[in-house]
């Protein structure tokens, strides 16, 4: 929403966190488009009981649920994959 967006203007740490993000999708992307095999990684990620919570919660909540991810060890484990 505008108001998350405000938020996030005046937030250089939200604002990094995005850009992280952003980064981040960018990069799966390209390996989507590389590898037939992504949707395999992400359903094994998403059966994961240490991860699967993080995927319910990006389902349901989308970007603004991605934000309270980004900087967490979580998505460090998501990308060694």
């Amino acid at each position: 929403t505008a108001q998350t967006l405000q938020g996030m203007a005046r937030n250089p740490e939200a604002i990094q966190g995005w850009l992280q993000l952003r980064a981040a999708a960018e990069h799966y992307q390209m390996k989507v488009h590389r590898s037939s095999s992504m949707t395999q990684i992400l359903e094994t990620l998403e059966a994961d009981p240490a991860l699967g919570h993080v995927f319910q919660d990006l389902r349901k909540n989308g970007v603004k649920a991605a934000l309270t991810y980004c900087n967490e060890e979580l998505m460090m484990d998501i990308s060694e994959t």
